[in-house]
Protein backbone atom coordinates (compact mmCIF):
# COMPACT_ATOMS: atom_id res chain seq x y z
CA UNK A 1 0.00 0.00 0.00
CA UNK A 2 1.58 3.22 -1.16
CA UNK A 3 0.54 6.67 -1.50
CA UNK A 4 -2.60 6.03 0.95
CA UNK A 5 -2.44 7.16 4.87
CA UNK A 6 -3.73 3.87 6.55
CA UNK A 7 -6.07 5.94 8.35
CA UNK A 8 -8.46 6.36 5.85
CA UNK A 9 -11.68 5.04 7.01
CA UNK A 10 -11.72 2.71 3.38
CA UNK A 11 -8.52 1.61 4.17
CA UNK A 12 -9.24 0.30 7.74
CA UNK A 13 -12.43 -0.79 6.79
CA UNK A 14 -11.51 -3.44 4.05
CA UNK A 15 -8.22 -4.24 6.02
CA UNK A 16 -10.69 -5.06 9.11
CA UNK A 17 -13.31 -7.05 6.90
CA UNK A 18 -10.30 -9.17 5.55
CA UNK A 19 -8.66 -10.03 8.98
CA UNK A 20 -12.42 -11.25 9.98
CA UNK A 21 -13.62 -12.55 6.76
CA UNK A 22 -11.58 -16.08 7.80
CA UNK A 23 -10.28 -16.04 4.10
CA UNK A 24 -6.97 -15.38 2.43
CA UNK A 25 -6.55 -12.11 0.46
CA UNK A 26 -6.36 -12.15 -2.79
CA UNK A 27 -2.58 -11.04 -2.60
CA UNK A 28 -0.12 -10.27 -0.30
CA UNK A 29 -0.64 -6.91 1.56
CA UNK A 30 2.70 -4.91 2.23
CA UNK A 31 2.36 -1.42 4.37
CA UNK A 32 5.17 0.65 3.64
CA UNK A 33 6.57 3.51 5.95
CA UNK A 34 9.67 5.66 5.95
CA UNK A 35 11.67 6.13 9.06
CA UNK A 36 11.64 9.99 10.04
CA UNK A 37 13.69 9.49 13.31
CA UNK A 38 15.80 6.77 14.63
CA UNK A 39 13.64 6.38 17.45
CA UNK A 40 10.70 4.78 14.57
CA UNK A 41 12.58 1.98 14.39
CA UNK A 42 11.21 0.76 17.89
CA UNK A 43 7.41 2.26 17.58
CA UNK A 44 7.42 0.47 14.43
CA UNK A 45 7.98 -2.80 16.01
CA UNK A 46 4.70 -2.44 17.76
CA UNK A 47 3.14 -1.29 15.30
CA UNK A 48 4.22 -4.50 13.05
CA UNK A 49 2.24 -6.48 15.48
CA UNK A 50 -0.36 -4.57 15.04
CA UNK A 51 -0.87 -4.96 11.99
CA UNK A 52 0.41 -8.59 11.69
CA UNK A 53 -3.07 -9.33 13.14
CA UNK A 54 -4.70 -7.79 10.65
CA UNK A 55 -2.55 -9.84 7.79
CA UNK A 56 -0.83 -7.16 6.61
CA UNK A 57 3.35 -7.07 6.67
CA UNK A 58 4.52 -3.91 7.69
CA UNK A 59 8.24 -2.98 6.03
CA UNK A 60 10.14 0.31 7.10
CA UNK A 61 12.37 2.41 4.72
CA UNK A 62 15.11 4.74 5.42
CA UNK A 63 14.79 6.65 2.23
CA UNK A 64 12.05 6.86 -0.57
CA UNK A 65 14.87 6.28 -3.23
CA UNK A 66 14.76 2.71 -1.87
CA UNK A 67 11.29 1.78 -2.58
CA UNK A 68 12.44 0.73 -6.31
CA UNK A 69 14.35 -2.21 -5.04
CA UNK A 70 11.99 -2.81 -2.15
CA UNK A 71 9.30 -3.29 -4.65
CA UNK A 72 10.79 -5.06 -6.96
CA UNK A 73 12.00 -7.80 -4.11
CA UNK A 74 8.08 -7.85 -3.51
CA UNK A 75 7.13 -8.45 -7.12
CA UNK A 76 9.80 -11.60 -7.76
CA UNK A 77 10.48 -12.07 -4.23
CA UNK A 78 13.14 -12.43 -1.06
CA UNK A 79 16.56 -13.83 -1.56
CA UNK A 80 16.97 -16.97 0.51
CA UNK A 81 20.12 -15.46 2.07
CA UNK A 82 22.35 -12.14 2.63
CA UNK A 83 24.44 -13.48 -0.42
CA UNK A 84 22.00 -15.15 -2.30
CA UNK A 85 21.53 -13.52 -5.93
CA UNK A 86 18.68 -11.39 -6.27
CA UNK A 87 15.73 -12.98 -7.62
CA UNK A 88 15.19 -10.91 -10.88
CA UNK A 89 18.35 -11.32 -11.98
CA UNK A 90 18.05 -14.23 -14.36
CA UNK A 91 15.21 -12.36 -16.25
CA UNK A 92 17.39 -9.13 -16.45
CA UNK A 93 19.81 -11.56 -17.51
CA UNK A 94 17.60 -13.01 -20.54
CA UNK A 95 16.36 -9.43 -21.70
CA UNK A 96 20.06 -8.29 -22.29
CA UNK A 97 20.96 -11.51 -24.20
CA UNK A 98 17.72 -11.05 -26.48
CA UNK A 99 18.28 -7.21 -27.08
CA UNK A 100 22.04 -8.35 -28.08
CA UNK A 101 22.00 -11.56 -29.67
CA UNK A 102 25.70 -12.30 -28.95
CA UNK A 103 26.44 -9.14 -31.63
CA UNK A 104 28.34 -7.84 -28.68
CA UNK A 105 31.01 -10.42 -29.20
CA UNK A 106 31.81 -9.50 -33.01
CA UNK A 107 34.50 -6.91 -33.91
CA UNK A 108 31.65 -4.42 -35.52
CA UNK A 109 29.68 -4.96 -32.58
CA UNK A 110 32.85 -3.48 -30.64
CA UNK A 111 33.91 -0.87 -32.90
CA UNK A 112 30.86 0.63 -33.14
CA UNK A 113 30.12 0.51 -29.39
CA UNK A 114 33.85 2.28 -28.66
CA UNK A 115 33.00 4.88 -31.55
CA UNK A 116 29.68 5.51 -29.31
CA UNK A 117 31.07 5.64 -25.74
CA UNK A 118 34.31 8.51 -27.28
CA UNK A 119 31.60 10.18 -28.71
CA UNK A 120 29.47 10.28 -25.49
CA UNK A 121 32.61 11.02 -23.27
CA UNK A 122 33.91 13.46 -25.40
CA UNK A 123 30.17 15.30 -26.12
CA UNK A 124 30.19 15.15 -21.77
CA UNK A 125 33.47 17.11 -21.56
CA UNK A 126 32.81 19.31 -23.70
CA UNK A 127 28.97 20.02 -22.43
CA UNK A 128 30.16 20.03 -18.88
CA UNK A 129 33.07 22.60 -19.08
CA UNK A 130 35.23 19.90 -17.68
CA UNK A 131 38.95 21.09 -17.39
CA UNK A 132 41.19 20.71 -21.00
CA UNK A 133 43.33 18.40 -18.94
CA UNK A 134 40.80 16.24 -17.50
CA UNK A 135 40.36 12.45 -18.72
CA UNK A 136 36.63 10.98 -19.09
CA UNK A 137 36.29 7.35 -19.70
CA UNK A 138 33.02 5.34 -19.99
CA UNK A 139 32.03 1.96 -19.86
CA UNK A 140 29.08 -0.13 -20.04
CA UNK A 141 28.55 -3.39 -17.92
CA UNK A 142 25.74 -5.80 -18.17
CA UNK A 143 24.59 -8.87 -15.87
CA UNK A 144 26.32 -12.17 -16.67
CA UNK A 145 25.76 -15.75 -14.95
CA UNK A 146 28.86 -17.75 -15.05
CA UNK A 147 27.80 -20.27 -13.11
CA UNK A 148 24.73 -21.48 -11.20
CA UNK A 149 24.95 -18.91 -8.37
CA UNK A 150 27.71 -16.88 -10.13
CA UNK A 151 26.69 -13.61 -11.25
CA UNK A 152 28.68 -10.75 -12.53
CA UNK A 153 28.32 -6.94 -14.42
CA UNK A 154 30.46 -7.39 -17.70
CA UNK A 155 32.43 -5.06 -18.99
CA UNK A 156 30.84 -5.03 -22.35
CA UNK A 157 32.25 -1.79 -23.73
CA UNK A 158 34.21 0.97 -22.80
CA UNK A 159 36.67 3.73 -24.08
CA UNK A 160 39.61 1.68 -23.13
CA UNK A 161 40.52 0.80 -26.37
CA UNK A 162 39.17 -0.73 -29.44
CA UNK A 163 38.56 -4.57 -29.20
CA UNK A 164 37.64 -7.28 -31.54
CA UNK A 165 34.72 -9.77 -30.57
CA UNK A 166 37.81 -11.87 -29.27
CA UNK A 167 39.45 -9.55 -27.00
CA UNK A 168 36.32 -7.68 -25.66
CA UNK A 169 35.46 -11.93 -24.41
CA UNK A 170 38.58 -12.21 -22.93
CA UNK A 171 38.83 -8.76 -21.23
CA UNK A 172 35.36 -9.49 -19.26
CA UNK A 173 36.69 -13.07 -17.92
CA UNK A 174 39.51 -10.77 -16.37
CA UNK A 175 38.03 -7.82 -15.65
CA UNK A 176 34.31 -7.87 -14.08
CA UNK A 177 32.75 -7.00 -11.00
CA UNK A 178 31.34 -9.69 -9.05
CA UNK A 179 28.04 -9.25 -7.66
CA UNK A 180 28.06 -10.07 -3.64
CA UNK A 181 26.90 -9.55 -0.34
CA UNK A 182 25.31 -6.12 0.69
CA UNK A 183 28.03 -5.45 3.08
CA UNK A 184 30.42 -5.83 -0.28
CA UNK A 185 29.05 -4.03 -2.79
CA UNK A 186 31.07 -1.00 -4.20
CA UNK A 187 29.15 2.27 -6.85
CA UNK A 188 28.61 -0.01 -9.76
CA UNK A 189 27.64 -3.19 -8.28
CA UNK A 190 25.48 -1.06 -5.70
CA UNK A 191 23.91 1.36 -8.48
CA UNK A 192 22.99 -1.81 -10.49
CA UNK A 193 21.65 -3.89 -7.66
CA UNK A 194 20.12 -0.99 -5.84
CA UNK A 195 18.67 0.82 -9.07
CA UNK A 196 20.22 3.80 -7.73
CA UNK A 197 22.87 6.30 -9.03
CA UNK A 198 25.96 5.90 -7.10
CA UNK A 199 29.26 7.93 -6.67
CA UNK A 200 32.91 7.06 -5.85
CA UNK A 201 36.25 9.04 -5.38
CA UNK A 202 39.74 8.01 -4.34
CA UNK A 203 41.62 5.39 -6.15
CA UNK A 204 40.93 2.79 -2.93
CA UNK A 205 36.98 3.13 -2.98
CA UNK A 206 36.82 3.25 -6.96
CA UNK A 207 38.26 0.21 -7.53
CA UNK A 208 36.34 -1.37 -4.59
CA UNK A 209 34.12 -3.15 -6.94
CA UNK A 210 36.80 -5.38 -8.64
CA UNK A 211 38.96 -8.12 -6.77
CA UNK A 212 42.64 -7.09 -6.45
CA UNK A 213 43.85 -9.18 -8.99
CA UNK A 214 41.88 -7.17 -11.22
CA UNK A 215 43.42 -4.16 -10.94
CA UNK A 216 46.20 -4.27 -13.07
CA UNK A 217 48.92 -1.38 -12.63
CA UNK A 218 49.61 -1.09 -16.11
CA UNK A 219 46.11 -0.68 -17.38
CA UNK A 220 45.53 2.67 -18.05
CA UNK A 221 42.05 2.66 -17.85
CA UNK A 222 42.02 1.69 -14.52
CA UNK A 223 44.60 3.74 -12.87
CA UNK A 224 42.79 6.57 -14.73
CA UNK A 225 39.93 6.40 -12.84
CA UNK A 226 40.20 8.37 -9.78
CA UNK A 227 36.31 9.02 -9.20
CA UNK A 228 33.28 7.94 -11.06
CA UNK A 229 29.80 8.14 -11.31
CA UNK A 230 27.69 4.22 -12.21
CA UNK A 231 24.41 5.27 -13.50
CA UNK A 232 21.48 2.48 -13.59
CA UNK A 233 20.13 1.50 -16.55
CA UNK A 234 16.20 0.17 -16.41
CA UNK A 235 14.51 -1.30 -19.45
CA UNK A 236 12.49 -4.21 -20.26
CA UNK A 237 8.61 -4.68 -19.93
CA UNK A 238 8.89 -5.28 -15.63
CA UNK A 239 11.13 -2.10 -15.92
CA UNK A 240 14.36 -4.48 -14.36
CA UNK A 241 17.94 -2.84 -13.84
CA UNK A 242 19.44 -4.09 -17.14
CA UNK A 243 23.07 -2.06 -17.19
CA UNK A 244 25.04 0.14 -15.66
CA UNK A 245 26.55 2.89 -17.50
CA UNK A 246 30.16 4.30 -15.85
CA UNK A 247 31.60 7.54 -16.65
CA UNK A 248 34.88 7.97 -14.62
CA UNK A 249 37.78 10.62 -14.16
CA UNK A 250 41.45 11.22 -13.50
CA UNK A 251 40.02 14.07 -10.98
CA UNK A 252 40.25 12.28 -7.67
CA UNK A 253 38.03 15.51 -6.37
CA UNK A 254 35.44 15.18 -8.94
CA UNK A 255 32.56 14.89 -7.09
CA UNK A 256 29.62 13.76 -9.63
CA UNK A 257 26.70 13.90 -7.55
CA UNK A 258 27.78 17.90 -6.21
CA UNK A 259 28.97 18.79 -9.45
CA UNK A 260 25.46 18.01 -11.51
CA UNK A 261 22.79 18.56 -8.84
CA UNK A 262 24.66 22.85 -8.77
CA UNK A 263 22.44 23.10 -12.46
CA UNK A 264 19.28 20.95 -12.87
CA UNK A 265 19.87 21.36 -16.35
CA UNK A 266 22.69 19.92 -16.59
CA UNK A 267 21.97 16.66 -14.34
CA UNK A 268 18.53 16.69 -16.72
CA UNK A 269 20.58 16.61 -19.97
CA UNK A 270 23.04 14.22 -18.48
CA UNK A 271 21.11 11.33 -17.52
CA UNK A 272 18.73 11.75 -20.72
CA UNK A 273 22.07 11.63 -22.71
CA UNK A 274 23.63 8.63 -20.77
CA UNK A 275 20.32 6.37 -21.02
CA UNK A 276 20.05 6.98 -24.65
CA UNK A 277 23.69 6.32 -25.40
CA UNK A 278 23.05 2.99 -23.23
CA UNK A 279 19.88 2.17 -25.08
CA UNK A 280 21.64 3.04 -28.29
CA UNK A 281 23.94 0.45 -27.22
CA UNK A 282 22.00 -2.03 -26.15
CA UNK A 283 18.71 -2.07 -28.29
CA UNK A 284 21.31 -0.63 -31.38
CA UNK A 285 17.97 1.69 -32.14
CA UNK A 286 18.38 4.51 -34.52
CA UNK A 287 19.51 7.85 -33.29
CA UNK A 288 22.86 9.49 -32.96
CA UNK A 289 25.47 9.42 -30.02
CA UNK A 290 25.79 13.26 -30.39
CA UNK A 291 23.33 15.40 -27.51
CA UNK A 292 21.57 16.92 -30.53
CA UNK A 293 18.66 19.01 -28.98
CA UNK A 294 19.84 18.33 -25.36
CA UNK A 295 22.70 20.72 -25.30
CA UNK A 296 22.98 23.35 -22.56
CA UNK A 297 25.48 25.64 -22.08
Amino acid sequence: ILGMSMEDPNVRRLLYRLSRSGLDPIADLYVILKYEREEDRIINSYVAQRWEQRKVSLISINDYDDLPSLLRRIHWGMPGYDTAPECWLQASIRWVQEQLNNDQFTDDWQSAAHNILVSFSTEVKKILSLPEDEIISSALFVPMQLGPSVFILAPLASTRAKQTGAEANAYLNKKNVPLRGPDELGAISAAFLLGKSRAARGADTVQSDFPTAHGDADDDYFRNRRSLLAVPVLDSSDWLPIAVMVIASNNENREWNEFLQEKPERQRWFFSFLRKTASLLIRREGGSSQAGDHEIR
